[in-house]
């Protein structure tokens, strides 16, 4: 058996009409009739929904006209293509049918194999602009999916270029660090430095520029009084307690010059600045401890930062001037 392949709408009010519509349409398309234009707008809503529709024009109640124009206003139905069929075959008439939406105007009476060829392009145009539209609309959701896809690419993009650059910036915070670093350090070792404790005056280290001054090696000098290390004058015995008791009375910095004679014999000047460092625990044993290079290094940087914020303490720092360390 033959499947019928479209569904077709034919719409007049006359039954004669109909007829004639049927018998050129029946073995060809599955047909549906309606004799007014309210039947016709109810039928067009029906699903299956009709592929097209065969109008008359001139109808009771409401024409053909009115109906297109319905029909061609609701979105379930705006897309079905309309034929008008009329007796009339004026201009005017026709031009107000395409004006209304109609896709052709057919005169009546009209000749079958006319009708079908008509009816067959209509219906190979609507599936042609139905794909076309289909492929529009999938094009529509792949370009919209894309734009989502490019959105969120780029939002992940610019985060991992946030997280890039504060690990960059991290980064060069550290290096600068581990840099200015390892400048105290050197500095630290190739200068004369020494920590003491305040209350006691007990050197707990002694850098290793200690040497160009003493007889004595670091390892030596450590536990030893600070003012034994060195052969100093009385009044450079005066100064430096006297420094000491202004730090202990909360000065954050002293400096003082302070002379001693060398082991070549030689009196020789030192200017020593001292900084008071905070030793939060109290109870810190720097020479029963064994002090490490690194525990010493970092006490050194809190010192070096003591320009800026000097705490009340119990450890005293002692260093011949340098350039400050950037």
């Amino acid at each position: 058996m033959k499947t019928l392949s479209a569904t077709l709408l034919l719409v007049d009010d006359e039954v004669d009409n109909l007829s004639v519509l049927s018998g050129a349409l029946k073995t060809i398309y599955q047909l549906r009739v309606a004799i007014s234009g309210a039947e016709a707008l109810h039928l067009a809503r029906i699903a299956p929904r009709p592929d097209l529709i065969l109008l008359d024009v001139m109808m009771p109640e409401m024409d053909g006209y009115m109906v297109c124009e319905r029909l061609q206003s609701d979105p379930i139905t705006q897309d079905i293509p309309v034929i008008f069929l009329t007796a009339r075959a004026d201009v005017e008439d026709a031009m107000r049918g395409f004006a209304v939406g109609a896709v052709d105007y057919l005169t009546k009476p009209f000749s079958p194999p006319l009708l079908q060829a008509r009816v067959r392009a209509h219906l190979a145009l609507a599936a042609q602009l139905k794909k076309a539209r289909q492929a529009q609309e999938i094009s529509h959701r792949i370009i919209a999916k894309v734009a989502r896809e490019r959105d969120t690419i780029e939002a992940h993009a610019t985060q991992l270029a946030r997280e890039i650059a504060q690990r960059e910036r991290a980064e060069a915070a550290l290096r600068a660090s581990q840099a200015r670093f390892a400048r105290l350090t050197e500095r630290l070792r190739e200068r004369m430095t020494l920590f003491t404790r305040a209350l006691d005056g007990k050197l707990l280290y002694v850098s290793e520029g200690f040497q160009a001054l003493s007889q004595l090696t670091p390892e030596q000098a450590r536990g030893c009084h600070w003012e034994e290390v060195l052969a100093w004058t009385e009044d450079a015995r005066v100064r430096n307690r006297e420094a000491n008791r202004r730090l202990c009375r909360g000065e954050a910095v002293v400096e003082v010059e302070l002379r001693y004679l060398h082991a070549d014999g030689t009196p020789r000047d030192l200017w020593i600045t001292e900084y008071l460092v905070h030793d939060a625990e109290q109870d810190l044993d720097l020479v029963e401890g064994g002090q490490t290079w690194d525990e010493i290094v970092a006490l050194a940087q809190a010192v070096e930062a003591a320009g800026a914020s000097i705490l009340n303490s119990g450890i005293g720092w002692h260093e011949s001037r340098v350039p400050t360390i950037a």
